[in-house]
């Protein structure tokens, strides 16, 4: 008579199907909700999610998919630098009607 010996449901090499191999998965992003933002193509509130790819900054709807790069910091501040260039020698009068 011969006995069977049950060292384990699974053969030592085999590997769950259900398991994906950490050497082989992608880097998992690092997401962050931006509170108060509505997404400019559904017009959800607080569905917006930033993150980084390939070095840059993405912003992207969880609601309905919409993605967008976001400028970068010395972008926008070279945009705000030439509005404030702009605006210099421009002044504003407004009147005050005084009742008695």
């Amino acid at each position: 008579m011969q006995e069977e010996t049950n060292m384990g449901d699974t053969e030592p090499n085999k590997t769950e199907p259900n398991k994906i191999e950490l050497s082989n998965a992608a880097p998992k992003k690092s997401r962050r909700f931006i509170a108060g933002a509505v997404c400019p193509e559904c017009q959800k509130l607080d569905k917006i999610v930033t993150y980084k790819q390939d070095g840059e900054d993405i912003a992207e709807c969880v609601s309905c998919g919409y993605v967008s790069q976001r400028p970068k910091e010395e972008d926008v501040r070279a945009i705000n630098a030439e509005k404030d260039a702009d605006a210099l020698g421009v002044v504003q009068v407004s009147t005050v009607k005084l009742i008695k």
